[in-house]
Protein backbone atom coordinates (compact mmCIF):
# COMPACT_ATOMS: atom_id res chain seq x y z
CA UNK A 1 0.00 0.00 0.00
CA UNK A 2 1.03 3.56 -0.67
CA UNK A 3 2.21 5.37 2.44
CA UNK A 4 1.78 9.12 2.71
CA UNK A 5 4.04 11.36 4.72
CA UNK A 6 2.73 14.51 6.43
CA UNK A 7 4.57 16.64 3.86
CA UNK A 8 2.37 15.05 1.13
CA UNK A 9 -0.96 15.97 2.72
CA UNK A 10 -1.11 19.43 1.17
CA UNK A 11 -0.92 17.90 -2.32
CA UNK A 12 -4.18 15.95 -1.89
CA UNK A 13 -6.04 18.24 0.54
CA UNK A 14 -9.17 19.73 -1.11
CA UNK A 15 -8.60 23.41 -1.89
CA UNK A 16 -12.07 24.47 -0.66
CA UNK A 17 -11.36 23.19 2.89
CA UNK A 18 -9.32 25.11 5.47
CA UNK A 19 -5.83 23.85 6.08
CA UNK A 20 -5.90 24.57 9.81
CA UNK A 21 -8.44 24.58 12.60
CA UNK A 22 -9.10 27.34 15.07
CA UNK A 23 -9.52 26.20 18.66
CA UNK A 24 -12.79 27.60 20.04
CA UNK A 25 -12.61 29.97 23.00
CA UNK A 26 -15.53 28.29 24.78
CA UNK A 27 -16.36 24.69 25.60
CA UNK A 28 -19.47 22.73 24.66
CA UNK A 29 -20.49 22.67 28.31
CA UNK A 30 -20.12 26.44 28.63
CA UNK A 31 -22.27 26.88 25.51
CA UNK A 32 -24.94 24.63 27.01
CA UNK A 33 -24.90 26.59 30.29
CA UNK A 34 -25.29 29.88 28.42
CA UNK A 35 -28.09 28.49 26.25
CA UNK A 36 -29.89 27.07 29.31
CA UNK A 37 -29.67 30.47 31.01
CA UNK A 38 -30.73 32.51 27.96
CA UNK A 39 -33.30 30.10 26.47
CA UNK A 40 -34.42 27.84 29.34
CA UNK A 41 -37.62 26.63 27.68
CA UNK A 42 -36.48 26.61 24.05
CA UNK A 43 -36.09 23.10 22.58
CA UNK A 44 -32.46 22.01 22.45
CA UNK A 45 -33.35 18.73 20.75
CA UNK A 46 -36.37 17.57 18.83
CA UNK A 47 -36.19 13.83 18.25
CA UNK A 48 -39.34 12.45 16.66
CA UNK A 49 -42.08 13.54 19.06
CA UNK A 50 -39.75 14.08 22.02
CA UNK A 51 -38.60 17.60 22.87
CA UNK A 52 -35.95 18.45 25.43
CA UNK A 53 -35.37 22.08 26.45
CA UNK A 54 -31.90 23.46 27.10
CA UNK A 55 -32.60 23.39 30.84
CA UNK A 56 -33.80 19.77 30.71
CA UNK A 57 -30.81 18.73 28.57
CA UNK A 58 -28.38 20.38 30.99
CA UNK A 59 -30.12 18.80 34.00
CA UNK A 60 -30.03 15.31 32.44
CA UNK A 61 -26.34 15.68 31.52
CA UNK A 62 -25.53 16.87 35.05
CA UNK A 63 -27.39 13.90 36.57
CA UNK A 64 -25.55 11.42 34.38
CA UNK A 65 -22.21 13.14 35.00
CA UNK A 66 -22.84 12.94 38.75
CA UNK A 67 -23.70 9.25 38.50
CA UNK A 68 -20.56 8.55 36.48
CA UNK A 69 -18.37 10.40 38.95
CA UNK A 70 -19.91 9.15 42.19
CA UNK A 71 -20.94 5.59 41.36
CA UNK A 72 -18.50 4.70 38.57
CA UNK A 73 -15.43 6.64 39.61
CA UNK A 74 -15.04 8.41 36.27
CA UNK A 75 -12.60 11.31 36.42
CA UNK A 76 -11.20 13.94 34.09
CA UNK A 77 -9.11 12.32 31.37
CA UNK A 78 -10.80 8.88 31.57
CA UNK A 79 -11.88 7.35 28.28
CA UNK A 80 -15.46 6.16 27.76
CA UNK A 81 -17.07 4.41 24.82
CA UNK A 82 -20.55 5.45 23.71
CA UNK A 83 -22.06 2.68 21.57
CA UNK A 84 -25.53 3.99 20.79
CA UNK A 85 -27.68 4.89 17.82
CA UNK A 86 -28.46 8.52 17.13
CA UNK A 87 -30.71 9.48 20.03
CA UNK A 88 -31.27 12.03 22.75
CA UNK A 89 -29.65 9.62 25.22
CA UNK A 90 -26.46 9.61 23.13
CA UNK A 91 -26.38 13.42 23.23
CA UNK A 92 -26.85 13.36 27.01
CA UNK A 93 -24.04 10.77 27.36
CA UNK A 94 -21.67 12.89 25.27
CA UNK A 95 -22.48 16.07 27.21
CA UNK A 96 -22.05 14.24 30.53
CA UNK A 97 -18.54 13.15 29.57
CA UNK A 98 -17.75 16.69 28.45
CA UNK A 99 -19.01 17.98 31.82
CA UNK A 100 -16.65 15.64 33.66
CA UNK A 101 -13.73 16.35 31.35
CA UNK A 102 -13.56 12.73 30.25
CA UNK A 103 -12.84 11.70 26.68
CA UNK A 104 -15.58 9.93 24.78
CA UNK A 105 -15.32 7.78 21.72
CA UNK A 106 -18.59 7.46 19.83
CA UNK A 107 -19.19 4.24 17.91
CA UNK A 108 -22.41 4.22 15.91
CA UNK A 109 -24.43 1.20 17.02
CA UNK A 110 -25.41 0.43 13.42
CA UNK A 111 -21.88 -0.83 12.75
CA UNK A 112 -22.37 -3.86 15.01
CA UNK A 113 -20.42 -4.99 18.04
CA UNK A 114 -17.38 -5.88 15.91
CA UNK A 115 -16.72 -2.14 15.50
CA UNK A 116 -15.84 -1.97 19.20
CA UNK A 117 -12.78 -4.18 18.88
CA UNK A 118 -10.80 -5.25 21.92
CA UNK A 119 -9.78 -1.85 23.27
CA UNK A 120 -9.62 -2.41 27.02
CA UNK A 121 -8.40 1.14 27.70
CA UNK A 122 -11.87 2.63 27.81
CA UNK A 123 -13.90 2.45 31.01
CA UNK A 124 -17.68 1.94 30.90
CA UNK A 125 -19.51 1.22 27.73
CA UNK A 126 -22.76 3.08 27.12
CA UNK A 127 -25.01 0.75 25.18
CA UNK A 128 -28.58 1.06 24.05
CA UNK A 129 -31.25 -1.63 24.13
CA UNK A 130 -33.40 -1.22 21.00
CA UNK A 131 -35.89 -3.75 22.41
CA UNK A 132 -36.92 -1.15 24.96
CA UNK A 133 -38.12 1.15 22.16
CA UNK A 134 -40.20 -1.65 20.62
CA UNK A 135 -41.98 -2.21 23.93
CA UNK A 136 -40.34 -5.55 24.69
CA UNK A 137 -39.57 -6.24 28.32
CA UNK A 138 -36.30 -8.06 27.65
CA UNK A 139 -33.78 -7.95 24.86
CA UNK A 140 -33.51 -10.99 22.60
CA UNK A 141 -30.50 -13.22 23.29
CA UNK A 142 -28.66 -12.13 20.13
CA UNK A 143 -28.72 -8.50 21.29
CA UNK A 144 -27.40 -9.47 24.71
CA UNK A 145 -24.59 -11.51 23.16
CA UNK A 146 -23.77 -8.53 20.94
CA UNK A 147 -23.03 -6.52 24.10
CA UNK A 148 -21.12 -9.42 25.69
CA UNK A 149 -18.80 -9.69 22.69
CA UNK A 150 -17.14 -6.42 23.75
CA UNK A 151 -15.23 -8.41 26.40
CA UNK A 152 -15.14 -5.54 28.84
CA UNK A 153 -14.75 -6.50 32.49
CA UNK A 154 -17.72 -5.97 34.76
CA UNK A 155 -17.36 -3.19 37.24
CA UNK A 156 -19.44 -1.39 39.84
CA UNK A 157 -20.97 0.74 37.08
CA UNK A 158 -22.69 -2.12 35.29
CA UNK A 159 -26.01 -1.33 36.96
CA UNK A 160 -27.02 0.50 33.80
CA UNK A 161 -28.98 3.67 33.35
CA UNK A 162 -32.59 3.57 32.35
CA UNK A 163 -33.97 5.93 29.76
CA UNK A 164 -33.56 9.45 31.04
CA UNK A 165 -36.81 11.33 31.44
CA UNK A 166 -37.14 15.12 31.30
Amino acid sequence: PLQMEPKDYAKVWPKQHPKSLTVPKTTLWYNLEVSAACYPDKPATIFYDSRLSYTQLKRQAERLAGFLQQRCGIRKGDRLTIYMPTSVEAIVAMLATVRIGAIHCVVFAGFGAGALGDDQATRPLFAFDPAWLRGLTAAPAEQLSMIRVTRRPRNQCSSGISRLKP
